[in-house]
């Protein structure tokens, strides 16, 4: 015996029964991390697939590629140089659907098209404000601009018509015209 040890002084045999995770094998574990290495693989090869899809699908919509910056066509600048701000008007014709194609008498058609949308959509945004509390001065400013913007959707809508008059619109005008002669 051996004195001044805590415990016992020969080995304990365990003879309980093993554990699942004692028994098995190192290849199940080499299975799973294999499983998991092609599983990783597959995600991340779909990943960089879509990524693919989106960017093409961008690049079909705006025309041309993300990285070139598209230049105008000389109806495009020729047409902007007449107005107050040319590189504003450049921008917005680029774009515009149909602007890059077009000659300088569709432009106008175009220019005023455009703007008729964003006024439209200024209006539209604007009149979601309508139920909000104002007080008697924020109310006033809040009816000076609906009323403004309507308006200049009237005379923008008549431009348009002037602009691009249709077989049926000619005459109409013009017994318009004839009337007020009267």
């Amino acid at each position: 015996m051996d004195y001044g040890r805590l415990g016992l002084s020969e080995p304990v045999q365990d003879h309980s029964i093993p554990t699942p995770a004692q028994t098995r094998p190192k290849t199940t574990r080499a299975r799973r991390f294999i499983f998991l290495g092609i599983a990783a693989f597959i995600f991340l090869a779909a990943s960089a697939a879509l990524v693919g899809v989106l960017v093409r699908a961008k690049v079909n919509r705006a025309g041309t590629s993300p990285g070139l910056k598209r230049t105008p066509t000389e109806a495009i600048s020729r047409t902007c140089e007449l107005t107050r701000y040319p590189s504003l008007c450049v921008t917005s014709l680029l774009d515009f659907p149909g602007a890059l194609q077009a000659g300088e008498r569709d432009l106008v058609h175009i220019t005023l098209n455009m703007t008729f949308q964003r006024v439209g959509r200024a209006l539209y945004d604007a009149s979601a404000m309508a139920a909000t509390n104002m007080d008697f001065h924020a109310r006033a400013a809040y009816d000076d601009c609906m009323e403004l913007l309507d308006v200049s959707l009237d005379q923008l809508s008549q431009s348009l018509q002037v602009v691009s008059p249709t077989p049926t619109a000619a005459p109409r005008r013009a017994a318009r015209v004839g009337w007020g002669r009267c």
